[in-house]
């Protein structure tokens, strides 16, 4: 992600990224945190997990994406172009008032779908060029009732591929497994600097932490509490390189009981110690 897309996230609300072979997906995740990502792959495949879920991409998909916390690439081929809308709850919120809030929802349950009408696939790609084009105007041109229009055709028409899909050929059901795991990962995102055990996330379920890690090693490979310590790792990562934080402020604020008890936490997961890690990537 590069400056003027990080910019027009933060001062906009959206950004359009234009991801190809060479890009290195997983340096988009700190910026990406609590931001929707609709879009088309239009060449190639990726292999990726997102938010520890493993999602194949290929050409000819659409890609709908919430929440998206964590990426990590697994396989990316050479030609991979992935034409992507990366947009704030905000931004989403404003640009799809009026639109059926059940349908928006259902965009995100398969993160990857194939566009089978290559007219719709023509469609999507001209609409997010067309989004890329006004973001880059000059500040004093750009409108952002313009950019939500745009924004709110694109997921139109995802709708309604959605809907021409489901009678054609209907999704096996959503089960109540996949809405625990998208939940559970919803709240590590929201309580993770704060609440770091397994019996937090599953009295929120009203499940047994018992069965959420059973949900999570069936979906992700990993236990619950695995995913928990991953995601609590990024996020004391991120802040040791940006935030200039000190390490005792820091333990407060992701809920250890003093510096010593986060140095273990991170040397266990890093093998570095929390100082150690900020002065090696600051080095870089």
């Amino acid at each position: 992600m590069n400056d003027h897309s990080l910019e027009s996230l933060r001062q906009n609300g959206y950004c359009v990224l234009t991801l190809t072979g060479n890009a290195h997906l997983a340096s988009l995740s700190p910026e990406l945190t609590r931001c929707s990502i609709v879009g088309l792959c239009t060449a190639g495949g990726v292999s990726c997990e997102l938010n520890m879920e493993r999602v194949g991409i290929k050409a000819g998909e659409r890609i709908c994406i919430s929440h998206l916390l964590q990426v990590r690439v697994l396989e990316c081929s050479a030609d991979l172009c992935l034409h992507l809308l990366v947009m704030s709850h905000d931004f989403i919120f404003n640009c799809t008032q009026g639109i059926n809030a059940e349908a928006v929802q259902n965009l995100f349950i398969s993160p990857a779908t194939g566009v089978s009408d290559e007219r719709f696939a023509d469609m999507l790609k001209m609409m997010l060029d067309v989004m890329q084009t006004h973001s880059a105007v000059a500040p004093e041109l750009h409108n952002l009732q313009v950019s939500m229009a745009i924004a709110r055709s694109i997921i139109m028409v995802l709708i309604q591929l959605d809907e021409s899909r489901e009678t054609m050929a209907p999704l096996p059901p959503f089960s109540s497994t996949d809405r625990y795991f998208r939940r559970f990962m919803s709240l590590v995102s929201e309580n993770v600097r704060t609440e770091h055990e397994v019996t937090f996330y599953a009295t929120q379920l009203s499940i047994t932490p018992k069965y959420l890690s059973e949900i999570c090693k069936a979906k992700t490979g990993r236990k619950a509490k695995e995913i928990i310590s991953a995601l609590l790792l990024r996020a004391i990562k991120t802040d040791l390189i940006i935030s200039g934080m000190t390490m005792k402020e820091l333990a407060a604020r992701y809920g250890f009981a003093n510096q010593s008890s986060m140095g273990k936490f991170f040397r266990k997961m890093t093998g570095l110690s929390p100082l150690h890690f900020r002065q090696f990537e600051n080095s870089k």
